[in-house]
């Protein structure tokens, strides 16, 4: 037998049905009616559960992705916050906020970016140190002018690692 809406085969015993076959049948019709029955309405209830089941997965691995998602955040934060203790500003693209810029002693520049854009990094006075990736590609016009690290003389171009 198989469920019409899932189109699964489904394998249902049947209960011995009590009932003495009628007169005039001798294949029992009765009975199988009843055992047909049987198996309709045990096959509709294994097919609500696998529904209500197919739900509950759905709902789980939603919870999973937004943990998954919560973790790789959690991971980028703590990233930061160690570095942060060790004094490194991990920069990861955009602008560094102009109150930030007095505080920046050492930076790291992120996994990601391929370009440091103009005076990225300008009037950073307390920047001794910058940690550079293979990947980075360019760095902007002036983008450490008036910091004391050795690129403040940089103007623009291609990095060489």
């Amino acid at each position: 037998m198989s469920c019409q809406q899932c189109k699964e085969r489904v394998v249902v015993s049947p209960t011995p049905s009590t009932e003495e076959p009628a007169a005039g049948d001798p294949a029992g019709a009765g009975g199988r009616h009843g055992v047909i029955s049987e198996m309709k309405s045990q096959l509709e209830s294994l097919h609500q559960w696998k529904l209500s089941t197919e739900e509950r997965l759905s709902h789980l691995q939603a919870q999973y992705s937004l943990l998954e998602a919560q973790n790789k955040l959690l991971s980028r934060r703590c990233e930061r916050l160690e570095e942060d203790m060790d004094g490194v500003f991990l920069y990861e693209g955009g602008e560094v906020a102009e109150e930030r810029r007095n505080e920046i002693v050492r930076v790291r520049i992120g996994p990601q970016v391929k370009e440091i854009p103009n005076k990225t990094f300008k009037g950073c006075i307390n920047l001794t140190a910058v940690k550079f990736h293979e990947g980075l590609e360019i760095i902007g016009n002036y983008a450490f002018q008036r910091s004391k690290s050795a690129l403040e003389r940089h103007q623009a171009g291609r990095v060489c690692i």
